[in-house]
């Protein structure tokens, strides 16, 4: 819980600033060009939607593993929930706050993606029961649904796209006049459908029209909004307003009307338009409409799409009419109202028609004084990183015998429990079979639909198998978690519809009971050094495994049998003595070596010829390498292994 509340404060802060840095970029265009490629969108809108495709794509490469339909049942919820919440308060949000504010509230669902990877830090507080089970062919006609939805959506748009522009005359000055000409008379050219122009193709039957006054007005308010790379200047005899085509930068083209505007009017319309491109409006469109196909069935993401288009619509109209006085907010009001107009797919027009219109109306005429809404932000993205991962939807709960032991092979038994008592790991070594599998099957258990559960305090594993595969059983106080390997599901989570009786589970087990094939343990040697400062207080010395062998058959050696580095020991006391305690039975034949550190001298010692196991020091400073081999009474097991110490006098 701690963790999930720093990374919702962190979240909070870098959306309350990065939206106050954002604004204030804006509202500085009054005085001051953007900085080149610089936009001022709160989020990329398509973090999200990217994010899914990939998982689709994981879906089709891997169609055993099923870990896209939770993930998009999981978003669908939370996104219905936020939409829900949003629409209900968006009346009183856009009484008080900022349209920008409005606006950039539908993309904080973005952010969603980022804590997929997380879910195991948040446990699920809230269970809403599904009233009906989840079966797999709801996901084939959700999936179906998903890609009607985003091929109507895209065939929608490109055939919108291509009947605006199929006409369009291309805006341009003498010079861009000449240099398409001159791209028409290169032999090289003559026989392409295409040719290159300001760094787009474009058909080479594009008609041209010189506006150079236009055109000079668009570019300087691209300059100043830091765009990029051109955007072309076109005009269509379809359109009765304004509009944006086009996803990328390298697709985007500013579409007007075949009707004469004046400078104050393309001024205001450019404006307008090169807010929602700055904006990343189209984007976020395209974010909806994501939305809209993955809950195809919602009515509520539909009723969401049409708001959102306002408050797009409401956020740039603001930024428009920054500082402007009253005879310029009746010019614009005039603009919206003389060319209303209609779009579909992935643009963004001047002006649209029926309710929408009458209420920007009335916002750019009457606008009042309204929060920043930096601070609603803020709060709105800590509520929603803590509220993740504290709801998941539940299906109608069954007993593990019909969820998990009927798919389990006849021939599983239990082959080990393992319990954690906050972070303490203990093995259960006796249990009565019967009796533990008949209260297990006997749960009650609701399939959850979520990505994973975090670890509990206290956590019981019951593993069944047979040589070829194993079921595994985690229980906690309020979950079970399945895994079934041999069906390629993976993990599995159900929610206990009563709190497990411990008491129960345990009448079937013996934590007290012995491991009764115990592995045998290496050899340790403690040391204890005569001098009073050092008092009773063993030093351990480095150790090394020689070798291990069991019934008399080698081992194979093992990672840890090995110290690095300089060996343990002790420094600036005058000990005369150490007494060696070591923790298995020495078998005959051991050696001790002792080497002057700073020096050539060298001695040895054998080990049965201590007195009491007490070894009398050399009177300057040396290394103590002790040789010997260990018996283990588990397996007959006999160890060879080497101890090593340094003792520098003063």
């Amino acid at each position: 819980m701690t963790m999930k509340l720093i990374l919702s404060l962190i979240f909070a802060f870098a959306a309350a600033w990065g939206f106050s840095a954002r604004q204030q970029e804006e509202r500085d265009l009054f005085w001051k060009p953007l900085k080149k490629g610089r936009k001022t969108v709160l989020l990329f809108p398509l973090l999200l939607p990217c994010f899914l495709l990939l998982l689709l794509c994981f879906q089709l490469f891997l169609p055993s593993a099923d870990f896209l339909s939770p993930i998009a049942l999981i978003l669908l919820g939370y996104l219905s929930l936020y939409f829900a919440l949003l629409l209900l308060l968006l009346p009183l949000l856009r009484r008080f706050f900022s349209a920008k504010a409005c606006a950039s509230l539908w993309l904080l669902p973005n952010l969603l993606y980022l804590l997929f990877n997380l879910d195991r830090m948040f446990t699920p507080r809230i269970i809403l029961p599904l009233p009906f089970a989840f079966r797999p062919w709801m996901v084939v006609v959700w999936l179906g649904g998903f890609v009607l939805m985003l091929l109507w959506q895209t065939v929608t748009h490109l055939r919108f796209r291509r009947r605006v522009l199929k006409d369009a005359t291309l805006v341009t000055d003498e010079k861009g006049l000449r240099l398409w000409q001159e791209a028409h008379e290169k032999p090289a050219n003559r026989q392409k459908k295409f040719l290159s122009f300001s760094g787009h193709l474009l058909p080479r039957s594009t008609p041209m029209a010189m506006e150079e006054e236009t055109l000079r007005l668009w570019r300087e308010c691209q300059t100043r909004s830091g765009c990029r790379r051109e955007i072309l200047l076109l005009r269509s005899p379809v359109l009765a307003t304004p509009l944006t085509l086009g996803l990328f930068d390298r697709t985007l083209r500013l579409v007007l009307p075949q009707r004469e505007y004046t400078p104050e009017e393309l001024e205001l319309i450019f404006c307008h338009e090169i807010g929602h491109i700055r904006n990343e409006d189209i984007k976020t469109k395209a974010f909806l409409f994501f939305s809209l196909a993955l809950g195809w069935f919602n009515p509520l993401i539909w009723l969401a799409c049409y708001k959102v288009a306002q408050d797009l619509e409401l956020s740039c109209d603001e930024g428009v009419l920054y500082r402007r006085d009253d005879k310029t907010r009746r010019k614009y009001a005039a603009l919206l109202l003389h060319t209303a107009g209609s779009s579909l797919g992935l643009t963004s027009c001047l002006s649209a028609n029926g309710r929408t219109l009458r209420y920007r109306l009335r916002r750019v005429l009457h606008p009042g004084k309204k929060l920043s809404g930096a601070l609603l932000l803020g709060l709105s993205t800590f509520f929603l990183m803590m509220s993740y991962g504290s709801i998941a939807l539940a299906q109608p709960a069954r007993t593990a015998d019909e969820l998990i032991f009927q798919n389990i092979p006849s021939d599983h038994v239990i082959r080990d429990i393992f319990q954690t008592n906050y972070n303490s790991p203990q093995f259960i070594y006796a249990w009565e079979e019967e009796g533990l599998t008949d209260y297990l099957k006997g749960l009650s258990l609701a399939p959850l639909l979520t990505t994973s559960l975090p670890e509990e305090d206290w956590e019981i594993t019951i593993t069944f198998s047979n040589d070829q595969s194993a079921t595994r059983l985690t229980l906690s106080q309020d979950f079970l978690t399945a895994y079934l390997p041999y069906d390629n599901k993976g993990a599995i989570y159900y929610k206990l519809t009563e709190p497990l009786d411990k008491e129960a589970l345990f009448s079937f087990l013996d934590p007290s009971a012995p491991d009764p094939d115990p592995d045998p343990t290496p050899p340790t040697l403690d040391l204890f050094f005569d001098h009073p400062e050092l008092g009773q207080n063993p030093l351990s010395a480095s150790r090394t495994i020689l070798s291990e062998s069991r019934e008399g058959v080698l081992q194979e050696e093992r990672p840890y049998w090995q110290w690095e580095g300089d060996p343990s020991g002790i420094a600036g006391f005058p000990a005369k003595e150490v007494g060696l305690d070591f923790s298995l039975p020495l078998l005959p034949g051991g050696t001790i070596l002792v080497k002057e550190l700073e020096g050539a001298r060298t001695y040895s010692l054998p080990l049965d010829g201590l007195t009491g196991n007490t070894l009398p020091l050399a009177p300057y400073s040396a290394r103590y390498t002790i040789t010997a081999s260990f018996s283990h009474p588990v397996q007959n097991t006999v160890y060879e292994a080497q101890f090593c110490f340094d003792v520098r006098l003063p």
